[in-house]
């Protein structure tokens, strides 16, 4: 995997997501981004091909070297392996972290959680970070009930 620097010294977090954006933006969007000074940047196309998200991400991968940003790819731990990602983000409904790093040949893991229980487990499970959430209601996750702000992970 890459030398970027971990997600701890992240301040902000976004996701390109093909249900917000464009891919063919991405470029200038992720130039953006690092201008605001964006600490991680998640590819999320939930219904693209694997030579669709792979060209994607190979084409910002420079820019995110350059300015040692972590890349994380959503959902295709073979990918990112492949790709020398710096994470994969797997969601409750997909693999374990254990199978998700296994395919990924050695990526680090994040886990979206959306309850308490289910932050514990990803954290038992080994993940090297957590997504709680979604926080509001989003058109990419109709299913879920937004958490809030209220909720507390004590």
């Amino acid at each position: 995997m890459s030398h970027a620097p971990s997600l701890h010294a992240a301040r902000l977090y976004a996701i390109l997501d093909t249900g917000y954006s464009q891919p063919n933006d991405w470029p200038e969007l992720t130039r953006q981004l690092l201008a605001g000074g964006v600490g991680a940047i998640q590819i999320r196309a939930k219904k693209s091909s694997l030579p669709e998200i792979e060209s994607w991400a190979q084409e910002l991968q420079p820019l995110l070297h350059q300015a040692q940003v972590p890349l994380i790819i959503n959902d295709h731990p073979e990918l990112a392996g492949r790709l020398r990602a710096d994470y994969c983000h797997v969601g409750q409904d997909d693999l374990s972290v254990a199978e998700a790093r296994e395919r990924s040949l050695g990526c680090r893991i994040g886990k979206s959680t959306h309850s308490l229980a289910q932050a514990l487990t990803a954290q038992e499970e080994g993940a090297d970070y957590i997504g709680f959430g979604p926080l509001f209601a989003t058109p990419t996750k109709p299913d879920y009930t937004p958490i809030g702000l209220e909720t507390s992970l004590k």
